[in-house]
């Protein structure tokens, strides 16, 4: 997607407090895209800084618990991630300059069998959570989301969902996607269960090809 694209959909009214004079939007946007036994996502929002020199600031990002890998886009450098092993959590800290900035986190769920459920618990209240994914490709389901327009400059290809309700502190989402493309997962499991087959058949047929106690001898007379 094309940083014009973001910026129009990003460009949301900055209210929630993070630490006095640092702000975050009150919408942040998910996209999911489908990978093979994955799915990728982009999770965006902005962070306000209103005081005219830098100001550093520590922000729990939300992304979901069954992300296995991830990685700075836009807004944010890989060394202003921080894993927070003890809350299963990852950490941005980082100096922002006055003014908006954008920020862009990249990150990977793992899936099995074309599914995957992901779990996001907000560390603090989130106005709104809109999700975008790819309809052609993946099919994502949840009672706490709605459907919604898509931004004006949004690819026509991608659904538009939102949650139906602010997430405060503590609160969970939880979403279901179908759909994603098997790899070689799946050829992998397809390759071990016919070398089982065809072990079992070879112990079997020398079973019944062998010899019994007696056949073959000649009989006397």
């Amino acid at each position: 997607m094309h940083s014009s694209f973001i910026l129009a959909v990003l460009l949301f009214a900055l209210a929630h407090p993070v630490r006095g004079e640092i702000t975050l939007s009150d919408k942040h946007l998910i996209i999911l895209r489908g990978g093979l036994d994955s799915v990728w996502g982009d999770y965006i929002f902005s962070v306000q800084n209103t005081q005219h020199v830098p100001q550093q600031a520590s922000i729990a990002l939300f992304l979901p618990r069954e992300t296995v890998d991830f990685k700075a886009v836009e807004g944010v450098l890989p060394a202003d991630l921080r894993v927070d092993a003890q809350h299963g959590t990852v950490t941005m800290e980082k100096e922002f300059p006055h003014g908006a900035t954008l920020v862009n986190v990249a990150f990977k769920a793992a899936a099995q069998d074309g599914t995957v459920t992901l779990n996001w618990v907000a560390t603090q209240t989130l106005t709104s959570v809109n999700i975008m994914h790819e309809y052609e490709v993946m099919d994502v389901f949840s009672d706490q989301l709605e459907i919604t327009q898509l931004p004006r400059l949004a690819d026509g290809h991608y659904r538009a969902l939102r949650t139906t309700q602010a997430l405060t502190a503590g609160d969970r989402l939880q979403i279901q996607v179908q759909g994603i493309a098997q790899g070689r997962a799946r050829l992998h499991l397809f390759a071990i269960v016919f070398a089982v087959i065809l072990l079992i058949s070879t112990v079997y047929l020398g079973i019944r090809t062998r010899p019994r106690a007696g056949e073959g001898q000649p009989r006397e007379s």
